[in-house]
This record gives structure tokens, C-alpha cells and sequence, in this order.
């Protein structure tokens, strides 16, 4: 890969994808952005790199378990110093959202409005669509001598869009995502997601990628120009918590889209939705963090 890149992994791979465009897409502005983000020596690499420490620790502090644990440290404290009666209000609070977050009916409660925003996709048939598929993170395994491989959620995002693709006529397959966090792994999430999808017989003429976008404002924007022109409808993939967000984003940006959620964390009430899990309280928290940027969004956006 040379110093600046291409959305898609190769100048074939471009060529191809640029034959499907509308002829007055200029390639040099569309496809090319510059990899100072990935560049070790560049300064700007390692100042946005502390940034995004530093958000990732803010971030977590405000999140279950941490701002929970805090809540609770705090309740013992004030018990400590003979504040008893509000202490253990707080404490018991604490302890009762901490039990909450943690169980399935806390995850349906919070992830369950984020879901039912956009219905599952009926058909899964279009003419000549661009399926765009969002990352939504990556492992990196290198420690122990492994590729880089997608998350969950990537890869149910990735299996709905190829669905789509493979369902569709003349589908192009667009994916989307750099690097989300301080601590993703150095190769861009798109790259990942493209091995899989060609592992998985999507043909490399039609994948476009980009690699340079950091957030879901930035996947709109880095695309906006490609699918303002795009001569078919565009089929929008990722996690159903995070569709409303998405879907805001490119509206935003003047992009009509066909969402098609997939990943779905909500399940039907039953008894065993009061029994705590760790998985439940990621979810939670994967909830509780989605509405804190969805309200940034539209606060700042």
C-alpha cells in the first residue's frame, strides 16, 4: 500500500469499482486519503493516539461497572464518615443498578427503544444496490502469534451485507471503518473485514473499502460524495442498537438509505432474564454508551 490509499485494496480493484460509478466522480477526491492516522513517524499520529487514550479512559469511567463501582465506593465512604442514612440509599442504589445492568430484562429495557427504531430488512433483493457495511471493531491477537480478526460484531455486520450482496444484481460491497479506539489494532478494520468477505467469495472487483474514518460521522462523510452519485439504492449494515445513529448520520450528510440491521442484543422477557451475566452488563453498557453518543451527535453534528 503506498502513501496514500485507495478505498479498495488495489488500482484493479478501483478501476473496476469506478466503471460502476457515475462518470462525473472524480477518483483523485473520492478514493484517495492521506494515512497520516497509520504513519508511526508522523506526529499527528501519536497526538491523536494520547487524545484518544485519554477519551477511552473518560469513557470507561462514566460506563457500567466502573461508574457503578465508583457510586458504590462512594456510598461507603459517606457511611464511614457517619452520613449512614444517605450512604446506604446510594449504596443500594448502586447495588440495584449494578444487579439490573447486569441481567437481560436490564439489556432489553435499554438496548430494546435503540432496536425497534428500524425494522429487519424484508426483502433482501435490489438492483445494482452499494451495500455499505460499518465496522464495528477488531481483536488484535498478534501476542499470541494471530491475525487480526474481526470482532462479533463485524462479522455479523459483514455476513448481513454479503447476504445482501449475494441476494442483489450487480452489487457493490463497501466497507467501512479505520480504527474506532486507541487500543484497535493498527489495521484498519475495513482491511480485516475485506479478507473475510473474500475468503467468503465476494469477488475483489467488487469490494470497496475505507480505512481512514475513526467514528460513524466520519464513515458517512469519507462516503458522502461516492453515494450521493451512486446510481442504485443504498443498503445501509450495521448492529441494530446503532442504526439510528447511522442512519442520522447520513441523512445528515444528504445520503437517502435503506437500513438493514442486523445484531440484534434485546431477547423475549423470561425468568431467566433476571439472572445476571457479564455478558448483560456489556450490553448494558454497550447501550448506555451508544445513547451518550448519539446525544453528542446531535449536539455537536
Amino acid at each position: 500500500m503506498s502513501g496514500a490509499i485507495l478505498l479498495s485494496s488495489s488500482s484493479t480493484t478501483s478501476r473496476s469499482a469506478l466503471a460502476l460509478c457515475s462518470s462525473s466522480l472524480n477518483a483523485s477526491y473520492i478514493f484517495t486519503a492521506r494515512l497520516m492516522w497509520y504513519d508511526k513517524k508522523n506526529i499527528f499520529y501519536w497526538s491523536t493516539r494520547k487524545v484518544l487514550y485519554l477519551l477511552k479512559v473518560i469513557k470507561e469511567i462514566l460506563l457500567p461497572p466502573s461508574s457503578l463501582l465508583l457510586v458504590i465506593t462512594v456510598a461507603f465512604i459517606m457511611v464511614l464518615k457517619g452520613r449512614k442514612k444517605t450512604g446506604t440509599a446510594l449504596a443500594i442504589t448502586g447495588i440495584f443498578l449494578f444487579y439490573l445492568l447486569s441481567t437481560e430484562l436490564g439489556v432489553t429495557i435499554l438496548i430494546g427503544p435503540l432496536e425497534k427504531k428500524y425494522p429487519p430488512l424484508k426483502s433482501l433483493h435490489f438492483q445494482r444496490p452499494y451495500v455499505v457495511v460499518l465496522t464495528g471493531g477488531a481483536n488484535d491477537l498478534s501476542h499470541i502469534g494471530i491475525e487480526v480478526e474481526p470482532s462479533g460484531s463485524s462479522t455479523k455486520r459483514l455476513l448481513k451485507g454479503i447476504e445482501i450482496f449475494q441476494s442483489s444484481e450487480d452489487a457493490i460491497l463497501l466497507i467501512a471503518g479505520g480504527r474506532g479506539s486507541a487500543d484497535s489494532p493498527e489495521t484498519p478494520e475495513a482491511l480485516v473485514l475485506e479478507r473475510l468477505a473474500k475468503a467468503l467469495g465476494v469477488p475483489e472487483k467488487r469490494i470497496i473499502i475505507e480505512i481512514t474514518s475513526r467514528d460513524t460521522w466520519e464513515n458517512a462523510k469519507n462516503l458522502a460524495t461516492l453515494l450521493k452519485n451512486a446510481r442504485g439504492p443504498v443498503v445501509l449494515v450495521t448492529s441494530a442498537f446503532h442504526m439510528q445513529r447511522a442512519v442520522w448520520c447520513f441523512k445528515k450528510l444528504g445520503i437517502r438509505v435503506i437500513p438493514a440491521p442486523t445484531d440484534y442484543r434485546s431477547s423475549p422477557i423470561t425468568l431467566y432474564s433476571l439472572v445476571p451475566s457479564a455478558q448483560a452488563l456489556r450490553d448494558s453498557s454497550t447501550a448506555i454508551s451508544e445513547y451518550l453518543a448519539y446525544g453528542w451527535y446531535l449536539l455537536t453534528k
